[in-house]
């Protein structure tokens, strides 16, 4: 058995929440404890979510009052430290879990194996995909990128790294950081995981993909790296706008001397992985298939 909990800061989830739910409890290894930390949330998500805390008493319900607004970054990270402190049971990980996801039953059983059977992984996910009338569209993800929506950390890396900062980036940060201190981070393609909204949809296409295209700044991004990846991300839905908003985002952040949220040194290291990619051949054969592919 492994002991592991998990911390889920949601806000207006009613759409979604109940097939996360179902998720978990369907778990075949299920947590020690889950606790739902509802941020101000003015829908029916609150109604939802007690009639499960009333079967299982192993979820918990934290609510916080609504400050009027949702609080990009800084508001999920305080929100998942309010459910931090409530956590009564020994863990040797803990999940940090959105609330508009579906995961298969063997979803952590998969997760906790591949714990075992790679020593050094310190945090670890599946992969994102969004229904579509098509089927299934993959949010395209480095493999040593971790998904922030759905992520699993050994407690002592958790505790290595710090924690998360309260920022925009937050869920890249946390894995820099632990791949500096020598730790492996790794998104894992085999185990999907649905997401029932796209990446940036809640700000809408455009100022989600400026917003990213900020943190990329913040967080210590190499310029060259970003040129390139607006390259890419042309073939990316929305084709073009996505890539021009992302640019627009990173030299903005670029020109106005936006604050950075990171040490030089976890920036210094951060570029130096980046600059090793654009060395690597294996970058720019995604590049070209992503191509070929429209």
């Amino acid at each position: 058995m492994v002991n592991y909990i998990i911390i889920s800061p949601i806000r207006n989830e009613e759409q979604y929440i109940e097939k996360t739910i179902s998720s978990v409890i369907h778990q075949t290894i299920k947590p020690s404890e889950w606790i739902i930390v509802n941020d101000g949330s003015t829908d029916r998500t609150v109604e939802i979510i007690s009639t499960y805390t009333n079967k299982y008493n192993w979820i918990k319900l934290i609510n916080k009052k609504d400050r009027g607004y949702y609080e990009l970054g800084a508001g999920v990270v305080v929100s998942f430290y309010t459910g931090l402190k409530e956590v009564k049971c020994d863990y040797e990980f803990v999940v940090k879990l959105d609330g508009d996801l579906s995961f298969e039953n063997d979803y952590f059983e998969f997760i906790f194996q591949k714990f075992q059977e790679i020593p050094r992984l310190g945090m670890a996910s599946g992969q994102s995909y969004v229904p579509e009338k098509r089927g299934l569209y993959w949010e395209d993800t480095p493999e040593d990128h971790v998904k922030g929506l759905l992520s699993t950390y050994k407690r002592e890396v958790f505790e290595d790294i710090g924690g998360f900062i309260k920022s925009l980036g937050w869920d890249t940060v946390d894995e820099i950081t632990a791949r500096m201190k020598g730790w492996v981070t790794r998104s894992f393609k085999e185990k999907k995981i649905i997401h029932y909204r796209r990446l940036g949809s809640k700000m809408g296409v455009l100022k989600g993909n400026i917003r990213h295209g900020s943190i990329g700044y913040i967080i210590g991004g190499d310029p060259l790296y970003v040129i390139l990846r607006c390259i890419y991300r042309t073939f990316e839905k929305p084709y073009l706008i996505a890539s021009i908003a992302y640019f627009w985002g990173y030299f903005k952040a670029m020109l106005t001397k936006q604050k950075k949220v990171v040490s030089k040194e976890i920036e210094k290291f951060y570029r130096r992985e980046q600059r090793h990619k654009l060395m690597n051949k294996k970058f720019y054969s995604l590049y070209i298939n992503k191509i070929k592919k429209k």
